[in-house]
């Protein structure tokens, strides 16, 4: 009694917590939380809610140099790259916050169909079962009780009846003999032979009515015998498998409220999910999660489109190809064509990069060099000296057979006593490029840093001259004017000569 006692508390408990989740699901606020799993959030990853929210980039206070269109194009890339990196994990939280919130759905419109589904016997269904097999085993074994009992109570009748009725079968109609004839059957019933003088009168102690007494008593008690055997091997089993039986049905009764309580547990791991989702930070808490994302993706985004508009416009000045049209930021407001913005973007740095393989794939590398004092008048590389600067110009006719000169670095040896030398060279601003054969050259105006020149040793010195200006000097124009000093702090009064060495990348006119 205790144990029922027990679970039937249990089960109230579970009931109570249910229904008060069920108001729960009613709650105005969950069903705002519900919309706010599944969101209107979709595709690839959507910045517009973050891009109205970032404020202006550092890199707006100076534009980007379009010079720099492989480095500015790789950084975009690797931005890019970044914000793919997180796509899966986003489209993934979108698959589980689907999930979750059509969970929560369906258990919302199932539950007026399991409410009617637990009246109607949903979990009373087994015990019902049961309990109709265990009362139909019980009928019958009482049944045949009762015929076993009935057979037992009128077993002398039987072979009485059975006597008379051989007795009676083989003595012809008479009178005044009846109960002589019964008093027969009954000691013939009792097993003793009948003396001559019991005999009917009309009757001889051979006539058959006798002998067939005695067989029809034994016929009738053999069939008595095998009823009982019968009737006995029928109840057995039964009898055998009722403890068990009840035992089965007592289960199935607790049964019901158990599987109940299951059911109220999984609905109560849907709420325990659900209060997860709401948590602030919570680990279901998608709409968190994906919202971070969504910002350093915006941020991310953000900075490689203004580093492509760069080189979208390094392209046409430097290299001199259009490549195709840069897509646009994603404006504040919601729209649909802004669901895209990534696939365009990844398909425009991709359709650039093919570009510029077909241009490498006719670059050469190749070095330029001339004396400093060659290029000026005479003596002005002494008169430079004692200022501690050269000016100087090149032009188109020292690069003749060459289109898309690159200045890819400086080196220089100095002519000079045995030590070495720092100077600050300062590449053409604006600058001359050409693109094809027969062009005059367009001038281009070449936001460019100057270059140091740390290391200028004479050529007897046994190491190589270190090149310089990689990153500063790259895709600049070496046609124009130059500018070279010496560097801060130091001194060229006793150097006679410098030749400078212009790496560059050029393709040969055809």
């Amino acid at each position: 009694m205790d144990n029922d006692s027990d679970l039937k508390g249990k089960l109230e408990a579970a009931r109570k917590q249910y229904e008060a989740n069920r108001k729960k699901l009613v709650d105005p606020d969950v069903h705002a939380d519900l919309r706010r799993i599944a969101g209107d959030r979709g595709g690839p990853l959507h910045i517009t809610r973050a891009v109205g929210k970032i404020s202006a980039a550092p890199e707006e206070a100076r534009a980007f140099r379009r010079q720099y269109v492989e480095p500015l194009l790789q950084q975009a890339s690797s931005l890019v790259d970044r914000v793919l990196a997180e796509d899966n994990s986003y489209r993934q939280m979108l698959v589980d916050q689907t999930n979750l919130r059509l969970d929560l759905e369906e258990l919302e419109r199932l539950q007026t169909i399991n409410d009617d589904e637990v009246t109607a016997g949903l979990f009373q269904v087994p015990f019902w079962e049961g309990n109709a097999t265990l009362q139909s085993d019980k009928a019958l074994a009482q049944a045949q009780t009762t015929l076993t009992n009935f057979v037992n109570s009128n077993a002398d009748q039987q072979a009485k009846f059975s006597a008379w009725a051989a007795e009676n079968s083989q003595q012809p109609l008479a009178t005044g003999w009846e109960s002589k004839l019964s008093k027969h059957s009954l000691r013939l019933y009792g097993g003793f032979t009948a003396p001559a003088g019991d005999v009917p009168s009309g009757a001889t102690g051979t006539d058959g009515n006798i002998l067939g007494g005695i067989i029809s008593h034994n016929l009738a008690n053999y069939s008595f015998n095998y009823t009982q055997q019968q009737l006995a091997s029928q109840q057995a089993p039964v009898n055998a498998r009722l403890d068990w039986l009840q035992k089965r049905v007592t289960y199935l009764e607790e049964d019901a409220g158990f599987r109940e309580r299951r059911k109220i547990s999984a609905h109560q791991k849907l709420m325990d999910k659900l209060a997860a989702v709401q948590a602030p930070h919570g680990p279901l808490n998608y709409a968190d999660r994906q919202e971070a994302i969504e910002h350093r993706a915006a941020v991310d985004l953000y900075h490689a489109h203004a580093r492509l508009k760069a080189v979208h416009a390094g392209l046409i000045d430097v290299y001199g190809v259009h490549p195709p049209r840069l897509p646009s930021l994603p404006s504040t407001p919601l729209k649909n064509d802004d669901f895209n913005f990534l696939n365009e973007i990844v398909d425009w740095i991709r359709q650039v990069s093919f570009i510029l393989q077909r241009i490498y794939d006719n670059d050469q590398d190749l070095v330029v060099s001339f004396s400093v004092a060659e290029m000026l008048p005479h003596g002005g590389f002494a008169g430079g000296r004692k200022e501690g600067q050269w000016n100087f110009t090149l032009g188109p006719e020292r690069f003749q057979g060459f289109k898309l000169l690159r200045l890819r670095g400086i080196s220089a040896v100095a002519n000079a006593s045995d030590r070495s030398y720092s100077f600050v060279i300062h590449a053409p601003r604006p600058g001359t490029v050409f693109h094809g054969h027969g062009e005059t050259g367009k001038e281009l105006s070449f936001d460019i840093d100057p270059c140091w020149l740390g290391h200028v040793a004479p050529g007897t010195f046994p190491w190589k001259p270190e090149v310089a200006g990689a990153r500063v000097l790259w895709n600049a124009s070496p046609v124009g004017c130059w500018k070279l000093s010496v560097a801060p702090g130091t001194t060229a009064c006793d150097l006679h000569d410098l030749r400078l060495n212009l790496h560059v990348t050029a393709q040969a006119l055809a």
